[in-house]
């Protein structure tokens, strides 16, 4: 290890492991890429540097209540936390990895749970994911909506206190920015709480066996509650985690049984989707063509099957109809088909009534006679009229309101 991170304070080295996690997280390369693999590395062996420090230091004491836990060191009960999901992104033996993080995050949870921090609710919740009791889906979808309704609530409470200590006047320059952000990293499938710090300080004023603490610049009790909650919804989130590694664990485990297997036994294996075949074959499906049809016709224990142990016929059974009426069924047009001709069409609708048909003889057309001069005058009236309407009225000025 360098002279300089021996050199660090234990605040000092804390703040900037975070701020190299954060910039790690921001990558925008795969996890497994080499380049990715040295920083996290590297952030590994920053948090490891830490946690033994808090170790050596031995702030965190068995019989310690959260009244005796310190505001400036309360933060780093987190550093279990950040190993672990550090490590989920590490590549190497999945299953040693993925052990060593279930600890560290049952550690965490754990000496969370001792120091009161969480809900009641979170410790019981824990402890029947230990217990892997199966609840029924209904309950378990109602349990999944109150925990998420718990966490926004308790993300909205910390943004904001959060903007309140943005907003509190600072007479000196904060030693740590205070930036909360949460993340969900869906590429290792955990979900992780970041907090991205800025700037620190590495003289001894940031020191922690100095004993200084917030309080210079902030309200002590504001930045105390500001840190708890943090701490409380990490270990909901953490809870999480540990019940998606214990199904990840048991995956691997039975896939690495299984592939020692020999062909013999794996044969022997009971088939855990035969309930489900069982559970399908005792109805009655129209769109197969071996159906079971002992509900219509009747028959003994192979009623349902076409064919016996030895491959004979168990009943007689008409193949040709039913793939035709299967094959209509399946292969169709994208459109619809005609079902009748025109001059069908038509009759119909002639003998349902809905075509008019007879009626007299048209009028005969008025011809003006021309010996007659009163009509012809008249109709010479007539069309002055109009023209002088015309010539009055602009061609498209009246009903102007049903313009479009």
């Amino acid at each position: 290890m360098s002279t300089d991170i021996q050199n660090m304070s234990l605040n000092g080295l804390y703040y900037n492991t975070k701020c190299l996690w954060t910039e790690l997280q921001a990558l925008d390369i795969p996890s497994n890429n080499s380049e990715y693999q040295a920083k996290l590395e590297k952030v590994l062996l920053l948090l490891d540097e830490c946690k033994e420090r808090c170790d050596k230091l031995a702030l965190f004491s068995e019989n310690e209540t959260l009244s005796d836990v310190q505001t400036n060191t309360i933060e780093f009960l987190l550093i279990p936390s950040y190993q672990a999901n550090a490590l989920l992104k590490k590549e190497g033996d999945r299953i040693q990895i993925i052990s060593k993080a279930k600890t560290l995050l049952m550690g965490f949870v754990e000496k969370c749970f001792s120091l009161e921090i969480p809900d009641s609710e979170d410790e019981l919740y824990y402890k029947k994911s230990l217990t892997k009791a199966k609840s029924s889906a209904e309950k378990s979808r109602a349990e999944k909506i109150e925990r998420y309704k718990a966490e926004k609530a308790l993300k909205d409470k910390i943004h904001s206190i959060k903007n309140m200590l943005d907003s509190a006047p600072k007479n000196k320059p904060n030693k740590i920015e205070f930036s909360n952000q949460f993340l969900t990293d869906f590429t290792s499938g955990v979900r992780t709480i970041n907090f991205s710090a800025g700037q620190t300080n590495n003289s001894s004023s940031n020191n922690i066996e100095d004993g200084e603490n917030y309080e210079d610049d902030l309200d002590s009790d504001i930045v105390r509650e500001h840190l708890i909650l943090l701490i409380k919804l990490q270990v909901k989130l953490e809870i999480e985690n540990i019940i998606m590694i214990n199904n990840e664990l048991e995956l691997l485990e039975n896939f690495i049984k299984y592939s020692k297997m020999n062909v013999t036994e794996k044969n022997q294996l009971p088939d855990l989707r035969a309930p489900n075949r069982q559970s399908i074959a005792n109805k009655d499906i129209d769109w197969k063509l071996d159906t079971n049809l002992s509900s219509s016709r009747g028959g003994g224990s192979n009623s349902g099957r076409l064919l016996d142990s030895k491959g004979k016929p168990t009943k007689t059974f008409v193949i040709t109809d039913q793939k035709i009426q299967t094959k209509k069924g399946v292969f169709q047009p994208g459109y619809s088909l005609p079902t009748k001709s025109i001059e069908q069409f038509i009759d119909e609708e002639f003998e349902r009534g809905n075509v008019i048909t007879g009626g007299g003889k048209e009028p005969p057309e008025n011809i003006l006679d021309e010996d007659d001069e009163d009509a012809v005058d008249a109709e010479t009236m007539k069309q002055r009229k109009w023209d002088e309407f015309t010539d009055d009225v602009v061609k498209g000025s009246g009903n102007s309101s049903n313009r479009g």
